[in-house]
């Protein structure tokens, strides 16, 4: 009989409000009440899908798997996940092109301090977007191969944009990562290394998302179904509400049930 959810992604399912990590600001909380289950939601602000891969891995592998559901939010694509000074760091391509509006770095950590100090010389190394989609692809491929193996119910879906990308059948290697905002466009990507082209590609598409990659009421992310809204929905930052973390929880709730993966 299951009895736990484990759950994990970053700020979105962390739950963030104005006293900073609010667990009713999450849909986490809100599903644990739902479906009447102990609720372990490792999630975190600010990291990305290869922290949050591992971070469910390693919280089964320590307390076990049995009698557990799991259910992601995965973060932003170009959420990298590197180490500074022993601390694991989120690193992202667009922290490195130009010091316009990040002064307030300055206040923030070490590693924060640094990047605005070694900015020109650290872009080279992180300024490629299609690693990023490469990585996230492997990260969920992990994931979703251990839970498999172990025989974990689990649904992903998606907080910040789109993880899959849309192949441009028109433009050879050619694809997008997709936008949840309206007035972002999307992101025109090329795999140029047969290295990239073997992951980013079709056969890695159809097997990770799958019928167990969910959508919320027609919308691909948080932010997507946060916008239809706004003034009901949106939180502190652009962050979910609690009205939003509500919502989230009863559509993850169905989802669930309607797919036979928790019987009430």
């Amino acid at each position: 009989m299951i009895n736990r959810l484990v759950t994990s992604g970053c700020s979105f399912t962390q739950g963030y409000g104005k006293n900073g990590n609010e667990p009713t600001c999450s849909w986490a909380y809100h599903l644990s009440k739902k479906l009447n289950l102990e609720l372990i939601n490792v999630a975190k602000g600010g990291k990305g899908n290869e922290w949050i891969s591992n971070s469910i891995i390693e919280e089964l592998e320590s307390t076990g798997y049995q009698n557990t559901i799991v259910v992601v939010a995965w973060s932003e694509v170009t959420r990298l996940m590197g180490s500074f000074n022993e601390e694991i760091v989120t690193i992202r391509p667009q922290d490195f092109d130009g010091l316009e509006g990040k002064e307030e770095w300055s206040s923030y950590s070490d590693y924060h301090k640094y990047v605005i100090k070694n900015q020109k010389a650290l872009g080279k190394f992180f300024d490629d977007i299609v690693y990023c989609v490469y990585k996230t692809y492997h990260a969920i491929h992990k994931l979703k191969t251990y839970l498999e193996y172990k025989e974990v119910p689990y649904l992903f879906f998606d907080a910040i944009n789109p993880s899959k990308v849309i192949h441009h059948s028109y433009i050879r290697d050619g694809f997008a990562l997709q936008s949840s905002h309206k007035e972002v466009e999307d992101i025109e990507l090329f795999t140029r290394t047969e290295e990239y082209q073997r992951v980013i590609s079709q056969h890695w598409s159809d097997y990770l998302f799958d019928d167990k990659w969910i959508d919320l009421d027609g919308a691909k992310t948080i932010n997507e179904l946060k916008e239809r809204n706004p003034k009901l929905y949106e939180g502190l930052d652009g962050h979910p509400n609690e009205e939003l973390s509500k919502v989230i929880g009863g559509m993850v709730s169905e989802k669930l049930v309607e797919e036979k993966i928790f019987f009430t």
